[in-house]
This record gives structure tokens, C-alpha cells and sequence, in this order.
């Protein structure tokens, strides 16, 4: 519903600090390009989108850097065994 109502506005370019899978999706499935997990000053985020340069670091959210979705976290945290207190990724790393 929120998609449709984005896509009804016009809007063909959403820019914004945060946004969830399920919402990112569907606006895309309705020809929205979505740019999530940016941050920075709108005069300079907006230059730098019309440049190509929005992909840079220092407009995305710290810790949300990927090389397949550059909005979207580049590890999952760590989750800690509780018997011996050792994380997944050392078990992983054994």
C-alpha cells in the first residue's frame, strides 16, 4: 500500500537514512530507485546523486558498506555460543 502511494506521488527516486527489505523491494517492484542508508548533508547528498558519486563512503550509514548492496550491512553481527562464550565466526575460522 505505502509503495503504491510513493509510486501514485511520482516519486521515481527515493533517497532516505534507513529502510526496511520488505519496503525497499516493493518499491522498486513499482520503478522506484531506492538509495537507502545514506546520510550526510541533502545539498551535498543531492550533488553527489546527480554526479554519480552518492555510492561514496562517506553517505552511507557507518557500518552498511557492501560490494552487492552498498546500503546494506557487510557482516552479520556476531553471535556468541553460550557455553563456551566463543563467537560463530571463530567456530567457523576451526
Amino acid at each position: 500500500q505505502r509503495a503504491r502511494e510513493v509510486a501514485n506521488l511520482g516519486v521515481g527516486v527515493l533517497i532516505c537514512g534507513a529502510i526496511s527489505h520488505a519496503l525497499e523491494r516493493f518499491l522498486i517492484g513499482a520503478g522506484i530507485e531506492v538509495n537507502g542508508f545514506v546520510c550526510g548533508n541533502i545539498n551535498l547528498v543531492t550533488e553527489a546523486y546527480f554526479d554519480g558519486q552518492l555510492a561514496q563512503d562517506r553517505f552511507q550509514m557507518p557500518g552498511t558498506r557492501s560490494k552487492s548492496h552498498p546500503h546494506r550491512l557487510t557482516r552479520k553481527p556476531a553471535r556468541i555460543c553460550r557455553r563456551n562464550k566463543t563467537t560463530e565466526a571463530d567456530n567457523r575460522r576451526s
